[in-house]
């Protein structure tokens, strides 16, 4: 219980700064580059649509003159480069819908509609034969990378993650979040406060974005509702847990 209050206590100074963006070019993708200008080499090509994953460091690195520094997610690999600023339309940008904690995790939601999750203890003495576990601790669970733990135990676990509309909850499937570990759980405000939500009206779209950890290092999530369906669901290890 030590770690969880510590992480606690770092997390708001360390995670509050970064973001994640969807990629926007007329051309139909954006390029990913080397180095912050134009001219650099092109690592690669984003589509138009694809959510990227912008991290702040201490050191301040990740903007440089109108570029940010992105990890793309995509095919289960991560691929670190620069995007213009142009190209990116930010999560946070949305309209913010304010988190109500409740006695066993937090609702998010707008005129009767929006994201409900629960949080419980995770009970690994059940789950233990389903991590695979690798030369520094557990590596995945059934089949999917793990987050939120630094290849130990996990504490915690989502334990449901919920779309409301019109007093009906479309449950999403275990599948998409269920190797996502160590959200806060000890005080139910404290898990609120470790999460953002925000609602782009434009096409029903709803962004939840989370930080998980359990002490020793903390990844950032975003989950992707759309037409109330939680449709994807994206994480990434910061770079400096």
């Amino acid at each position: 219980m030590k770690r969880l209050f510590f992480i606690a206590l770092l997390l708001p100074t360390l995670s509050a700064r970064a973001d994640y963006a969807q990629i926007h070019d007329t051309d139909g993708h954006t390029h990913l580059r080397q180095q912050p200008n134009r001219h650099s080499r092109i690592l690669g090509k984003i589509p138009t649509g694809t959510y990227v994953y912008l991290p702040e460091t201490d050191e301040g690195g990740e903007r440089q003159n109108g570029w940010r520094l992105v990890y793309d997610l995509r095919n289960g690999r991560t691929r670190e480069g620069w995007v213009h600023t142009s190209r990116l339309i930010l999560v946070s940008t949305y309209e913010r819908i304010p988190l109500t904690a409740t006695a066993d995790g937090f609702d998010c939601l707008k005129n009767g509609s929006g994201v409900r999750v629960k949080v419980a203890r995770f009970d690994y003495a059940a789950e233990q034969r389903r991590f695979t576990r690798g030369q520094y601790g557990l590596t995945h669970y059934r089949g999917q990378p793990v987050f939120g733990t630094d290849g130990t135990i996990p504490q915690t676990h989502y334990r449901e993650i919920a779309f409301v509309r019109n007093g009906q909850a479309a449950v999403a499937a275990r599948s998409l979040y269920g190797h996502l570990f160590n959200p806060y759980f000890d005080d139910p405000q404290e898990t609120a406060e470790r999460s953002h939500c925000h609602y782009r009206a434009q096409d029903d779209t709803w962004f939840l974005t989370a930080v998980i950890a359990d002490g020793a290092a903390y990844s950032e999530v975003l989950f992707v509702f759309r037409h109330g369906r939680l449709q994807q669901v994206l994480a990434s290890l910061h770079p400096e847990a």
